[in-house]
């Protein structure tokens, strides 16, 4: 359609091409806009639990090695089991979490690379910024806040470990036994969210990304309602 029918249409009320093509982009726009929203949303939330989190261990620590006056059997014992342990389970919890909330990012991310970014002139920060970490990085997977959020999480295991140690827990096996396990599955997820291979990661776009949008609604399962 030539910019004189364009015209011509205008004046009779019929919708244009590129009148079309302008609500699209402002209708994706939108998209991009609430999507990034979401995304800040899940960055702060990360960064408030790891401030929850060592607040936390912080006070368990300190409990932990506080002189217990009715006796040396109840540090050692049920007492720093118990502490401990928790502390333990705080961590693993708070790095699910965080794990949790960094895959969502990812996929919202990837999202804007992939289906925002090409159709809205003049945004590619996702696709300018991932390529640029993917350069100056050896790895093909780029790294941001996840690899100080791991070795933070890390250290905290680290710091709980040792104090089960300096309160003599290593001398009961069974409850040793406990404390380590807790303590490895806290690294192993430390270790998850920097190297991300767990199934959570893995999102295959391959197949979304070759439907156009009348097999998505056919996918998903439902279709617009029809005006009455």
């Amino acid at each position: 359609m030539t910019s004189r029918d364009e015209e011509e249409a205008g004046r009779v009320g019929v919708i244009t091409d590129s009148e079309i093509q302008r609500d699209r982009i402002l209708g994706t726009l939108e998209e991009y806009k609430t999507i990034r929203a979401e995304m800040l949303k899940r960055q702060e939330s990360r960064l408030f639990i790891v401030g929850f989190t060592v607040a936390a261990i912080g006070t368990i620590i300190g409990l932990t090695l506080k002189p217990q006056p009715v006796g040396e059997a109840q540090g050692i014992g049920f007492y720093g089991l118990f502490l401990d342990g928790f502390g333990l389970l705080v961590l693993v919890a708070a790095q699910l979490l965080t794990i949790r909330q960094t895959q969502q990012n990812a996929i919202m991310a990837e999202y804007l690379r992939r289906f925002i970014e090409p159709v809205v002139p003049g945004i590619r920060w996702e696709s300018r910024w991932t390529c640029y970490r993917k350069l100056n990085r050896t790895t093909d997977e780029p790294l941001g806040t996840s690899a100080a959020l791991a070795l933070y999480y890390t250290l905290l295991t680290a710091a709980v470990y040792a104090a089960a140690l300096v309160i003599g827990l290593h001398r009961q096996w069974m409850s040793w036994i406990i404390v380590s396990l807790l303590a490895l599955w806290s690294w192993v997820c430390s270790l998850d969210l920097l190297r991300r291979t767990s199934r959570g990661w893995q999102v295959d776009w391959t197949g979304v990304t070759q439907l156009s949008e009348a097999d998505v609604t056919a996918v998903i399962g439902y279709e617009t309602a029809p005006q009455k």
